[in-house]
């Protein structure tokens, strides 16, 4: 009898010491952000050359006509300012899929936006979720980047300063 207390007191106390572990890494978890889920950093988008003719656009916004509408709206001011901020065209906006022309009204955009139209950017990364902007170095390879649907002003203005 004794040692039937002895034991379930000892699996009682494993379980417990066990749960609380498990607590405390969920807790580290949730603390740290994950910033590259989908380990687009360092790699090479090789069908930008074959889309965009600007040489000199660094960011690329990706959205396809079907994406949220305010995502794309906030894509579309986020692309205005980096562009009045650095004073020049520094990014190039890419519509995968559908007419653009309705968001470009709406948005009072008058640059010209290019066409994917056989989603090669998005096979090239894997199918990666869209809106999207993209900050590629001088050889089209992803420094940073950030989704429009989830990213909030702390990770908004960083991208944005890091485009200089």
């Amino acid at each position: 009898m004794r040692k039937n207390k002895f034991f379930t007191l000892f699996i009682l106390l494993c379980i417990i010491w066990g749960c609380s572990n498990n607590q405390k890494k969920e807790n580290d978890v949730t603390k740290t952000p994950q910033k590259d889920v989908y380990n687009l950093i360092g790699k090479r988008v090789t069908s930008i050359d074959s889309i965009v003719s600007n040489k000199t656009c660094r960011v690329i916004f990706l959205f396809n006509y079907y994406d949220c509408g305010s995502c794309i709206d906030l894509g579309f001011s986020i692309t205005k300012k980096i562009d009045s901020l650095y004073r020049n065209n520094k990014v190039a906006i890419i519509s995968t899929m559908g007419s653009p022309s309705s968001f470009q009204k709406r948005n009072k955009y008058y640059e010209y936006i290019y066409l994917d139209s056989k989603d090669l950017i998005r096979k090239e990364l894997k199918y990666v979720p869209t809106p999207i902007m993209l900050l590629l170095d001088s050889s089209n390879c992803i420094k940073d980047y950030i989704f429009l649907n989830t990213s909030d002003d702390r990770e908004v203005v960083p991208f944005i300063e890091s485009v200089l």
